[in-house]
């Protein structure tokens, strides 16, 4: 599924444009497929691994990788964000979180765009998990005290420690001020290539939270200690067969990618997220 998962990326990334702006756009991305290969290749030989020596895009940056013989995750420095998250189990392996360049770039206003900046250069995208608004690109320094993974800004203002469950991630905030992050959730991206695909991924509350996925499938549960709101692409699917109309109030989910849900949590000082991957 993550080799899947790479070529739809690197397609989506270089398909035929007029535009040869955005042709410069998605090609500050490209490297992020090699990330979706390491997963890929981890899943051949899911052996634990805990590092942050690991330049798996060839950026010149290492990534940190946190991972058990079940669960991978792939973060990055810069922003301290998640950028990967993939579960393994008896039928192979799933996604559950990536960026949102994974799907789609250049949906911003292009008078926005700047590929001097890499990664940052479309600021429509949300490059991770954990991507928090008022630093969403702060400069971190990750260490290791046993399976946990501490990152801790360099200004000093937040720390964000994640630690591997047996069904996924447990990550505390503590911080001089509240925050307010986003995670990216891209469940089971292949499924988007089924009939009646998009009718089938539901949000259903529980405490603390959502959970979010196809019916039927892998879900991700995503709990906090504070507010948590969920928007997804298919809010306005009973809309998509009418004309457009620029005076509707379309609702928030209807300007993101296929298959994207994404979540915004609220905390104060110091808070706890959860994630756990919920098995069909």
């Amino acid at each position: 599924a993550a080799t899947t998962s790479a070529w739809s990326m690197f397609f989506a990334l270089t398909a035929p444009t007029s535009d040869p702006a955005l042709a410069e756009l998605r090609s500050q991305y490209l490297r992020q497929v090699n990330l979706l290969l390491a997963a890929s290749q981890w899943s051949a030989k899911p052996d634990p691994i805990i590092t942050c020596e690991a330049d798996l895009d060839g950026d010149g940056r290492s990534e940190c990788i946190l991972a058990s013989d079940r669960i991978y995750a792939i973060f990055d420095p810069q922003g301290a964000h998640l950028d990967f998250l993939f579960v393994r189990d008896q039928s192979g392996i799933h996604q559950v979180i990536g960026p949102s360049s994974q799907l789609a770039v250049g949906l911003s206003d292009p008078s926005q765009w700047n590929p001097k900046l890499g990664e940052a250069s479309d600021p429509g995208v949300t490059p991770g998990a954990f991507t928090d608004q008022d630093d969403p690109w702060g400069a971190y320094t990750g260490k290791f005290d046993g399976n946990r993974l501490i990152f801790t800004a360099q200004n000093g203002i937040r720390v964000k420690l994640f630690e591997l469950t047996d069904t996924g991630l447990r990550i505390t905030y503590r911080n001089k001020s509240a925050v307010t992050t986003q995670i990216p959730l891209i469940v089971e991206p292949q499924a988007r290539f089924h009939p009646g695909w998009a009718g089938s991924y539901r949000a259903q509350v529980i405490p603390g939270g959502f959970s979010w996925g196809p019916q039927n499938n892998l879900k991700l549960a995503v709990q906090a200690e504070g507010p948590v709101l969920i928007r997804s692409f298919n809010e306005s699917l009973t809309w998509l067969t009418q004309p457009e109309d620029p005076d509707f109030a379309y609702p928030p989910g209807h300007y993101l990618p296929f298959p994207l849900a994404m979540v915004q949590i609220s905390g104060p000082d110091k808070f706890t997220i959860r994630l756990d991957v919920i098995q069909k």
